[in-house]
């Protein structure tokens, strides 16, 4: 009897044991495998003296040649040359470190799996990176801090752009303790998909610079930023054809903005439509052009 439990119990383990791997492994065969993109260059995909007052936001860094959201993505992006802006996405972790992640889960870019948000520093800084673009071809690839993006941003003197993905109202204060401390206010560009985020950061600061981002420009989206002098970030692809909705950014005063450009066609649609920042992968302009 006791032999069949031991048997019974074996098998019970080694199911569980299956079922955790099958897990893992399904979540890194359903995470999108990042790879990297030819790059494309402004000056050759439009007119340069047309367009010469218009600003690239480098998304997650240089992210078509490095992984994204690295410090070899950032380096990159700083000495391309031509970026006014370098964009990233903010975290704050158990310990209280504001880092650097796209996704809110850490499967997509490493080995492990879980919340960015349940995790020590130093515990994400033992993980290993298994994706994005020529990710083999760098060695030692960890996760970044705010401070060590902010010193790669003043190094090519790029403007930081940081997305806050980690909405907990009680660590903005922080977040942006960190701001005034690393000196970067006057100069930063603070973005979200959430809203009252971004008031609390308002409401600690008149002047900072702060963009709502959202997936479609509504009059109630425009007024809610005229009230709160945030400027709009857009999602590109859905307006290609509609400069109209556009045109209700710059009528309301508002800096307009948009993700994510990755194609001379797109381009061209947005510049067209007067966006003031754009935000791409792979689009490159040369350093003498630079806004």
């Amino acid at each position: 009897m006791a032999k069949k439990k031991n048997v019974a119990k074996v098998i019970a383990l080694s199911a569980s044991a299956a079922a955790l791997t099958f897990g893992v492994l399904y979540g890194k065969f359903h995470t999108p495998t990042l790879v990297a993109k030819d790059l494309i260059e402004f000056e050759k995909a439009t007119d340069i003296e047309k367009y010469r007052d218009r600003h690239l936001t480098a998304h997650r860094g240089l992210s078509a040649i490095a992984p994204e959201n690295t410090l070899p993505a950032y380096e990159a992006a700083g000495k391309q040359g031509g970026f006014t802006a370098i964009e990233c996405d903010a975290y704050c972790t158990t310990d209280g470190e504001w880092v650097i992640m796209h996704d809110d889960d850490v499967r997509k870019m490493t080995d492990q799996k879980g919340k960015v948000t349940d995790f020590s520093y130093e515990e994400l800084l033992n993980m290993k990176f298994d994706n994005g673009a020529n990710y083999r071809d760098f060695d030692d690839l960890r996760v970044c801090t705010i401070k060590e993006y902010l010193d790669v941003c003043r190094k090519y003197n790029c403007r930081p752009q940081i997305e806050i993905k980690d909405g907990r109202i009680e660590k903005l204060q922080s977040f942006y303790d960190l701001l005034k401390e690393e000196d970067v206010l006057d100069n930063v560009i603070i973005i979200s998909f959430n809203f009252e985020a971004l008031k609390y950061l308002r409401s600690l600061d008149a002047d900072v610079e702060i963009w709502h981002i959202v997936r479609f420009i509504s009059k109630k989206n425009v007024r809610n930023a005229k009230e709160q002098n945030f400027g709009i970030n857009f999602c590109a692809p859905v307006y290609t054809g509609n400069q109209k909705d556009i045109a209700r950014i710059h009528d309301a005063g508002l800096t307009s903005s948009c993700w994510t450009v990755d194609t001379p066609e797109l381009l061209n649609k947005m510049l067209e439509a007067g966006v003031q920042y754009i935000t791409t992968n792979c689009i490159v302009r040369r350093p003498e052009n630079k806004n």
